[in-house]
């Protein structure tokens, strides 16, 4: 994947966005399932991405998400990571933050 186009995006339109939102979600759960996991669901988010991936056998789940894409510039390189139940975020879990090319390996660190 050729993450330099991703980062030197401007997002100027919603078009912009919704092409690189959809390559991100088939380069995540590429990422995802070298590890073994899955994206659970998608998550609308305007113009920031967000996704749930769970564990293969689906007992597992995690919240991966960016701020506004046009507003962080260090969006690649500041991805969060939560746990959750399948439909809400533990309580008192505070997000891990690695960047977008990591995510496959940090999330099966929690997956697994």
């Amino acid at each position: 994947m050729d993450y330099n186009k991703w980062k030197n995006a401007t997002f100027a339109n919603v078009l912009e966005y919704n092409m690189v939102a959809a390559e991100m979600t088939e380069d995540l759960a590429v990422q995802l399932s070298e590890k073994g996991n899955k994206i659970h669901k998608s998550l609308p988010v305007n113009y920031a991405f967000g996704a749930v991936a769970a564990s293969a056998d689906g007992k597992k789940y995690l919240q991966i998400t960016t701020d506004d894409l046009r507003l962080n510039s260090n969006w690649f390189d500041e991805v969060k990571l939560c746990e959750m139940t399948e439909d809400r975020l533990l309580k008192d879990t505070e997000p891990f933050v690695c960047s977008w090319d990591k995510i496959g390996l940090e999330a099966a660190k929690y997956l697994s």
